[in-house]
């Protein structure tokens, strides 16, 4: 992974980044989203001083296995013959029943829902008259959640702006910390390959040769951490000015 050749920290100033950041940074949007709704809620509080209407349609059916029709009672005197004063005649006593039997059958699904279909309209109007203050104290509570509202994007805002300034400020410093590293290495590697030379001919020992080449690995060593600890600080720039994020 290499360091970027546009990469140029010194160049960034607060204000492009922080604006930029304002419109990509999740923490702005959902403050700025609070306040929107704190101020929504008061004109839902101040509603509660204007009448309500309510208007409900209800459409209703059922169906039981249970249900059945009725059994059929047909209705008709009950006549029988007599001889009154030798002569047959009809005697007819009314009020009398026969029950005539007949097969008791389950209602079908879709006749139950027509015969038990049912329907109703309803309007209700409130109009509010006497209401103990609970509304005023709705209106001033809903107030006082925008202003905390407002307050917290306030501060979240100027976390941000604290945040990129001090990300700006490592990035430098990164940015120093590197090419302090890579000059050191360049010197100790022109350091190493001339004790080695020496070596060569015998004006140095080995423990000089060892020490120079300690020298160059150490500095070689913290030349990799100061370059990737300065590509860290670049990703976290451009995290702030909505850039993706890639290892590459």
């Amino acid at each position: 992974m290499t360091v970027p050749e546009n990469a140029a920290p010194e160049a960034l100033t607060l204000s492009p980044v922080y604006q930029t950041a304002l419109g990509t940074q999740p923490s702005v949007r959902a403050a700025d989203h609070r306040v929107e709704s704190a101020r929504e809620g008061i004109d839902i509080a101040k509603s509660a001083y204007y009448p309500s209407v309510g208007f409900g349609v209800n459409l209703n059916s059922n169906y039981s296995t249970a249900f059945k029709t009725p059994e059929r009672i047909d209705e008709f005197p009950y006549i029988f013959p007599v001889i009154i004063d030798g002569e047959n005649r009809i005697l007819e006593i009314p009020g009398q029943q026969i029950q005539v039997p007949v097969n008791i059958q389950r209602v079908p699904y879709f006749d139950q829902m027509n015969r038990n279909f049912g329907q109703s309209v309803g309007l209700n109007i409130s109009i509010p008259i006497y209401q103990n203050g609970r509304t005023r104290l709705s209106v001033e509570r809903a107030n006082l959640n925008l202003l905390n509202a407002q307050l917290q994007q306030n501060q979240t805002r100027q976390t941000l702006k604290n945040d990129i300034q001090t990300a700006i400020a490592n990035a430098r410093a990164a940015d120093k910390q590197f090419e302090a590293a890579q000059r050191t290495l360049n010197s100790t590697t022109l350091a190493y390959e001339n004790m080695e030379k020496r070596y060569t001919v015998g004006a140095v020992n080995a423990f000089d040769l060892t020490t120079a080449k300690n020298n160059r690995d150490n500095a070689e060593n913290d030349m990799v951490v100061a370059k990737y600890d300065f590509l860290f600080k670049l990703k976290i720039l451009d995290f702030y000015l909505g850039k993706p994020i890639s290892l590459n």
